[in-house]
């Protein structure tokens, strides 16, 4: 099989925010899609430094990025929410 050297192949990204009080739904979401019959090529969680310092993660989160190699975990220092993650994503 050839591939076109003029087309690019595209990635199926999952991005996402969260916050302390909304972890357990954020490894829901994530676990939920990494459960999924085709999974996405990268899934990156956006935390923010203020709320989660020394870049620490929730034991279940580590758990999940531990067992999955396509999470990945990026921490802003500004508050970033879901709107404004798409300027770094």
């Amino acid at each position: 099989m050839s591939t076109n050297p003029n087309k690019s192949e595209q990635q199926v990204i999952v991005s996402l925010t969260s916050f302390p009080a909304a972890i357990p739904y954020a490894v829901q979401a994530i676990q939920s899609v990494l459960n999924g019959s085709i999974l996405p090529d990268k899934i990156v969680l956006y935390l923010d430094t203020q709320k989660f310092p020394n870049e620490t993660l929730p034991s279940e989160l580590e758990v999940l990025k531990s067992k999955s190699p396509i999470l990945e975990v990026r921490f802003d220092p500004a508050e970033i929410r879901s709107y404004k993650k798409l300027i770094p994503a």
